[in-house]
């Protein structure tokens, strides 16, 4: 009997420790994080009346409707017809503009990623140190910057992935991964390892995309994955030209004034990303956006935020356009061209259907310093609103 007892007395135990266990995983399943914190948020319809939209693809246009679902754009015309349930909001006579991009920044980045790593890295990546909930992309926000590209160090001739985050609330680390990053600068060269010059660095990173070892790079040498190359004098330059010319590579160039030294070894259209002007910028570094626009070559600016001001990147495409940049390709500059030289021109940099609904509501035309910017959009969800007075809301 005690036997029996005994023997039914652990089974019972048993089923209990069971059933407690199932509870428990249920309710950690319950409790745990999914995959889903990095896409988009929920479903909603919302129509807006636009007095003036400049979509980056042509002129502007005057009172306009734009139809937003699920934080993309379905739909801009004349006349929407507006779903049962939808929410409108009356812009007015404000301007609608996308969103701006700063095509290098280091926004929420710990400053102690910055150590010595491989010269061939493609594990650095700096979306797995972005802090979501981080002030940076609050006061991103709020300068009308609603995508960012985070890059790693250029440490090695292959740097990192780069990180494109959206200025949201919380930051919304988008579309998977981003522009690989390349470097020729000097701090690629180390002494603890090759390469340890210029020349070496050159000869690396031309072996490497010669003979690309995985997907990533081989997409890279195709032009099939965007990439950054930062390149700072005018011999790393060169030796990026020379590279670009052997092996058709069309990555755009992160540089500064240096590249008006070669503007006439500039064969072929090119994408040039430089740093933001300003005022106290010397003269030559103010006419040079103008006159690489001249010849054909895409220009961005960036403004490597937070180490300078998130406003600096609008100051400098107005800036620019005062002297002698067209007006268009100042807004390119800091929209459709930092996105698609960040590969990433399908879904940001322009206002049109299937893309991403990120825009800019202002009281005048962006490059017009004294306009206001009233509110911030980031995949259809208001982020920023300058004044307690909201945009006339109806049903």
């Amino acid at each position: 009997m005690n036997l029996k007892t005994n023997s039914s007395g652990w089974l019972s135990t048993v089923a209990v420790i069971a059933l407690l266990s199932a509870i428990l995983i249920d309710h950690a399943s319950a409790q745990r994080p999914t995959a889903m914190v990095f896409r988009r948020r929920a479903p909603n319809v919302v129509v807006f009346k636009i007095g003036h939209l400049a979509t980056g693809t042509g002129p502007v246009i005057d009172g306009v409707m734009m139809r937003i679902k699920a934080g993309m754009i379905a739909e801009i015309g004349k006349k929407i017809a507006i779903p049962k349930g939808a929410r409108v909001v009356d812009l007015g006579d404000s301007w609608v503009f996308p969103g701006m991009i700063d095509l290098q920044s280091k926004a929420s980045m710990p400053h102690d990623l910055e150590e010595p790593r491989d010269a061939v890295d493609l594990d650095n990546r700096p979306s797995r140190a972005v802090v979501r909930d981080h002030r940076d992309f609050k006061l991103l926000a709020q300068a009308g910057i609603t995508a960012v590209v985070i890059t790693p160090s250029a440490e090695g001739v292959v740097s990192g992935v780069c990180a494109v985050v959206k200025s949201s609330s919380p930051a919304r680390i988008a579309f998977g991964s981003g522009p690989v990053a390349l470097a020729l600068t000097a701090s690629t060269q180390k002494r603890s390892r090759f390469p340890t010059s210029l020349m070496g660095a050159f000869q690396l990173l031309g072996q490497t995309l010669a003979k690309p070892s995985n997907k990533v790079l081989a997409a890279v040498a195709a032009n099939q994955r965007a990439s950054l190359i930062k390149v700072d004098t005018e011999a790393e330059i060169r030796a990026y030209l020379r590279l670009a010319n052997a092996l058709g590579l069309e990555g755009a160039m992160v540089t500064d004034g240096s590249v008006r030294r070669v503007m006439n070894d500039l064969v072929r259209p090119m994408s040039i990303a430089l740093p933001a002007i300003g005022l106290n910028s010397p003269r030559r570094d103010l006419l040079l956006p103008a006159a690489l626009d001249k010849s054909k070559h895409k220009v961005a600016f960036y403004s490597l935020t937070p180490d300078r001001s998130a406003t600096d990147l609008r100051y400098a495409a107005a800036l620019a356009v005062k002297m002698g940049l067209k007006r268009s390709a100042g807004l390119h500059s800091i929209t459709k061209h930092p996105a698609e030289m960040a590969g990433m021109g399908k879904h940001i940099g322009t206002l049109a259907k299937g893309k991403d609904a990120d825009f800019l509501v202002l009281s005048g035309h962006l490059l017009d310093l004294d306009a206001v910017l009233k509110q911030t959009w980031i995949d259809g969800h208001l982020v920023y609103q300058r004044s307690e007075k909201k945009a006339e809301v109806s049903r």
